[in-house]
């Protein structure tokens, strides 16, 4: 993430020095910067697709694949469907090879219908959602998004923390243009699990008593029975969240991730 002050090609040379400086040998290939809507694209960013690790698999997906204010732009439900059909064909992979790492979903924009513009800035989020939401019966999928501009409307989402576990409801717009609205919006179960990044927020997000606005950091611990999440406040560990998961490993790798 970068402020809108500077280009990518500065500030992300910045985080990766900190990074290595915080952790010594730490190979800053494996470093994933993803792209928000005030971040110009260039190729310090990495750029939409899917990526390998040992113990995860990530799918990055970038400005030009999963825009926000996607109600105002001609023919972009096209453009998501696109990505979902990506998307579809990678998970379907991981399933028929018996994959089972984790995969985490690295976006700006979140799937949840909102305010924000007019309730268009993800009208289309659909087509994605549907996808994640079928993978995730056999797959454990964590979406990551951090485009979070929580408002009254939205607030049952947690403000600055948001988190929704699998079997939990979620609000996902209409993709119609002419449903565009307050309650254009269908109640879905995921399969999968929702949540932001980390050190994210907006001060108008605290308009309800289960609203939060602190900020903090998101750290997962991928074990053989289950993914443990800790979101960390310069206090402390904030809270923390256990997803236990499809498909148990027998052997017993272990990795820290932020």
């Amino acid at each position: 993430y970068t402020s809108g002050s500077e280009d990518p090609e500065i500030q992300v040379p910045k985080v990766t020095e900190t990074v290595v400086a915080v952790y010594p040998g730490y190979d800053e290939n494996n470093l994933i910067y993803t792209q928000g809507n005030h971040d110009s694209a260039d190729n310090a960013l990495t750029p939409t697709g899917y990526y390998e690790f040992e113990h995860f698999v990530v799918y990055v997906i970038n400005e030009d694949d999963f825009k926000s204010g996607q109600a105002d732009r001609a023919d972009y439900d096209s453009v998501v469907q696109t990505l979902a059909d990506n998307v579809a064909v990678k998970l379907e992979n991981l399933v028929k090879t018996g994959d089972n790492r984790p995969v985490f979903i690295s976006t700006h924009v979140p799937l949840h219908h909102s305010s924000r513009d007019s309730y268009g800035d993800n009208l289309y989020s659909k087509y994605l959602f549907d996808v994640l939401n079928e993978y995730g019966k056999e797959l454990d999928i964590i979406f990551l998004f951090g485009h979070n501009h929580s408002s009254s409307y939205d607030d049952y989402i947690g403000g600055a923390v948001n988190y929704i576990a699998k079997g939990e409801t979620i609000r996902i717009p209409v993709p119609d243009t002419a449903q565009q609205g307050a309650s254009g919006y269908t109640d879905e179960t995921l399969n999968f699990t929702y949540m932001n990044y980390g050190y994210v927020g907006y001060s108008n997000n605290a308009s309800s008593s289960t609203s939060t606005n602190v900020l903090t950091m998101g750290a997962f611990e991928i074990c053989p029975v289950s993914i443990e999440i800790s979101r960390y406040t310069t206090a402390g560990v904030y809270t923390t969240e256990t997803i236990s998961r499809i498909n148990p490993l027998t052997t017993d790798p272990y990795v820290k991730i932020n």
